[in-house]
């Protein structure tokens, strides 16, 4: 029994050291960083900090019963999303750009595609590990708070990127529950941040309730929303007359809007689900 103590003991303290050492180096990053990502303005830092952290906290608040993570393992997250994400879709975007040739397929297509698989994989990754490693995965809304914080890391370092802080504010209709939403063109466009926070959220629903086979559609078809959403966006910011099959498709998805409800209705449902699960136990 006391080996097992000491190995158990050890292996603790050397996780700890870890943690340490890898959240040591990422705020050494972080501040090396920190003029790109202000680029001087603070009033753009500020703004930033305001909208997203807005969000992340009546996340946080209406999920305070259900989720199993704690806030230090958000935080790393939302560190992978402003550096390790984006720093992996650029090693793979910028040569198939260049491969095509740059213009409408690589801005409109290739971009979208490539972000909208590279965002969701720490998420995916995660939950799959814990549902590996326990038989019990932990709840949807994880990876809903998971699936937020990366899209928001993303966000953030894409906009340096650009000089911009992509968010309409306290405005009417959804924006007051997030605010990092822009109306563009005459479109509600949805940033990183709540596209991911959708997949995360459907990959969290699978995970939980991964016995069931059917459980797998409810990511795929998000995702599919997901980048439906974001390619037709990608083609209205580009501008110039869009293919039919694209104005038909932004129909559908209500020029970009109908993530927002469906994504409120998830969290609402995966809340009311989880009550039930904890109500049993």
């Amino acid at each position: 029994m006391n080996v097992l103590t000491t190995a158990s003991d050890l292996l603790a303290q050397r996780s700890q050291l870890i943690w340490r050492a890898g959240a040591a180096v990422t705020a050494l990053i972080f501040l090396w960083q920190l003029p790109f990502l202000t680029d001087g303005r603070l009033d753009r830092a500020w703004t930033q900090a305001l909208y997203y952290g807005y969000i992340l906290l009546w996340m946080l608040l209406v999920t305070a019963f259900t989720r199993t993570i704690p806030l230090r393992t958000l935080a790393a997250f939302f560190f992978v999303g402003l550096f390790t994400v984006m720093a992996v879709d650029l090693a793979i975007a910028r040569p198939m750009h260049r491969l095509v040739g740059g213009g409408t397929l690589a801005s409109a297509y290739l971009g979208p595609l490539i972000e909208e698989l590279v965002k969701p994989l720490p998420v995916l990754g995660y939950l799959a590990y814990r549902a590996w490693r326990r038989a019990w995965t932990g709840s949807a809304t994880d990876g809903l708070l998971l699936g937020y914080v990366v899209g928001a890391g993303f966000a953030i370092h894409e906009d340096a990127a650009y000089g911009r802080v992509w968010a309409e504010g306290f405005g009417r209709g959804w924006s007051m529950l997030f605010p990092t939403i822009a109306d563009f063109r005459g479109a509600t466009l949805p940033y990183h941040d709540v596209l991911n926070a959708a997949v995360g959220l459907a990959l969290g629903f699978a995970f939980l309730y991964r016995r069931y086979k059917a459980a797998w559609a409810v990511p795929a078809v998000v995702w599919l929303l997901v980048l439906s959403e974001h390619v037709t966006g990608n083609l209205r910011d580009i501008g110039g007359r869009a293919p039919g099959w694209a104005t038909f498709l932004r129909g559908l998805i209500m020029e970009g809007e109908l993530i927002l409800p469906v994504l409120a209705a998830g969290i609402v449902v995966a809340i009311v689900l989880e009550w039930r699960i904890l109500r049993s136990v």
